[in-house]
């Protein structure tokens, strides 16, 4: 949690939960420190309350909503700051942060995660491998767009299309336990 410029805390708070269909929840295996995290903590943002900080992360999908199609538990997933739906004409021209749905994905800096809107918002990876490639996928995080994504236009008229989706191979296994063996904070 940050509390002002500079003030950085621990805190434990209770775990997320499903709020909608559309819903995921992750153990955290990594998350970064951006840039516009470092505005707040440096004070070129003003911090009027506490709240929880962070938006670029990996993790193991702990529990699904209903409507949630693309990941399911145990998988390893690269997320995204923005939550998009994948389905709007902006989000299939490949400009998800410009979702008329989007929500902002904070508080990742937590050993759990809800993410709203997932089947546009998370990534899965083929398999998972070592911890030595986790840095690679977080920079992923901060630019990578859902699978199925179609390239976007050069703005110039020129060269081939970029594509928006970041595809990585594999990643590293859980450090922690699963959600259902971690104790609770009234456990002894």
């Amino acid at each position: 949690m940050i509390y002002a410029p500079g003030d950085i805390r621990v805190e434990n708070l209770p775990d997320p939960k499903i709020v909608n269909s559309t819903d995921a929840v992750i153990r955290t295996v990594a998350a970064c420190v951006c840039g516009s995290d470092l505005w707040d903590y440096r004070g070129i943002n003003p911090v009027t309350e506490p709240h929880p900080i962070g938006h670029e992360y990996v993790g193991i999908v702990e529990e699904v909503g209903s409507d949630v199609s693309t990941v399911k538990p145990g998988q390893f997933v690269i997320g995204s700051f923005f939550a998009s739906d994948n389905t709007c004409p902006i989000c299939r021209a490949g400009y998800h942060t410009s979702c008329p749905h989007r929500e902002f994905v904070g508080g990742c800096q937590a050993e759990y995660v809800r993410i709203p809107l997932t089947d546009g918002t998370l990534v899965a990876t083929p398999e998972q491998s070592a911890d030595g490639l986790v840095p690679s996928l977080l920079a992923l995080s901060d630019v990578r767009a859902p699978a199925g994504t179609p390239p976007r236009r050069p703005r110039s008229g020129s060269g081939p299309p970029r594509s928006s989706s970041a595809t990585a191979r594999s990643v590293c296994p859980a450090s922690s336990p699963p959600r259902s063996s971690v104790p609770s904070a009234s456990s002894p």
